[in-house]
């Protein structure tokens, strides 16, 4: 599973030091380095695959707007060539015996649970330091970012050896965060998860064809996805149990583990029965620490909130989308708000 999300990389004026200054020089050197998608295209020496990659990520820009709603501007109309299959190292921490999470705070874009690096020895090194101090730590590899509209965002020389249906969920995704990104992290976070996955979905729909081999594979990969995220809730819900018992630390750290334990055997024992497809094969080896599921409830605890407003708004996703925009301009929680929108 890719995860996407902005730790606000760019800016090195700002602060944080050494942080900010290196990981905002290799951020402006791509931004420097990227080419243009339209000059690229008149390359006559291009493989058919090249051109073909370049071409759909054209498709998919206008549906984001045409179809969704989303913002049109200069994202993903540059590329940048890289000898690598992923961007960031996307480095989490969180409590042993809480789903309690370090931030990462920054002038005018707020705290993250996630601080991100273009070099993966830097987030080792990094969530070493955390672990000393007693941090249970995650990193993951990351395709991508959105800056917000400081920059415009390129797309990576790798991503051509992705599946339509993951490119489209990518930018799908960040565009979303280019039309909005409220404050509360995880509501803009389920937002665009939600946005990525349904409007990928329709993008096949619509070009592919419901009956296309890429249409049902993607279909096929999102009810594995509701399955596992299911299991991943259960297994949050248990632990956060455990964790708002009044008992020592070291017991809860003994219960958690136990858990977790029983958690990966049923993963792995009952897998052929509860997937259709092998992209979650393996999933029980993952650490599920507290940073690890802390992040998974920043991308998608509540998503079944978001599939209730869309079905609201009669499977219309532009009505999902003015509906979060419009949240901009209320101070209410924007996740309280939207179980008002949906209503009981």
């Amino acid at each position: 599973m890719t995860i996407r999300i902005l730790t606000a990389l760019a800016t090195p004026i700002l602060f944080n030091g050494c942080y900010l200054i290196k990981q905002g020089a290799r951020l402006v050197s791509h931004q420097a380095g990227a080419q243009r998608i339209t000059h690229l295209m008149r390359d006559t020496t291009l493989s058919d695959k090249q051109r073909r990659f370049l071409r759909e990520i054209e498709r998919i820009r206008m549906f984001a707007s045409d179809s969704i709603g989303l913002v049109r501007n200069d994202n993903y109309t540059r590329l940048v060539k890289i000898d690598s299959s992923y961007l960031l190292a996307m480095l989490s921490a969180a409590d042993s015996a809480s789903f309690s999470v370090k931030k990462w705070c920054y002038p005018f874009f707020g705290c993250f649970p996630l601080r991100s690096y273009f070099d993966m020895r830097d987030a080792r090194r990094a969530g070493a330091r955390l672990a000393r101090k007693g941090y249970e730590i995650n990193i993951e590899k990351s395709g991508g970012y959105s800056t917000l509209g400081i920059f415009s965002d390129p797309v990576y020389s790798f991503m051509a050896d992705y599946p339509v249906y993951s490119l489209a969920n990518y930018i799908l995704h960040e565009q979303t965060h280019a039309t909005v990104y409220l404050k509360d992290v995880q509501f803009s976070e389920e937002l665009a998860t939600f946005i990525g996955r349904e409007g990928g979905l329709n993008y096949l729909r619509t070009y592919y064809g419901p009956q296309s081999p890429e249409y049902r594979r993607a279909q096929e990969l999102i009810v594995d996805q509701k399955v596992y995220q299911e299991f991943i809730r259960g297994l949050i819900a248990e632990l956060d149990g455990v964790y708002k018992r009044p008992i020592e630390r070291a017991e809860k750290i003994r219960l958690k583990n136990a858990i977790v334990k029983s958690f990966r055997r049923r993963l792995a024992r009952n897998y052929d029965t509860l997937f259709t497809t092998e992209w979650f094969r393996g999933v029980e080896k993952l650490s599920y620490n507290n940073a690890f599921l802390a992040i998974r409830i920043t991308y998608t605890l509540d998503l079944e909130l978001f599939s209730r407003l869309l079905e609201k708004k009669n499977g219309d996703l532009r009505e999902v989308v003015r509906f979060a925009v419009s949240l901009k301009k209320r101070k209410d929680n924007p996740k309280v708000l939207l179980k008002k929108e949906i209503g009981p």
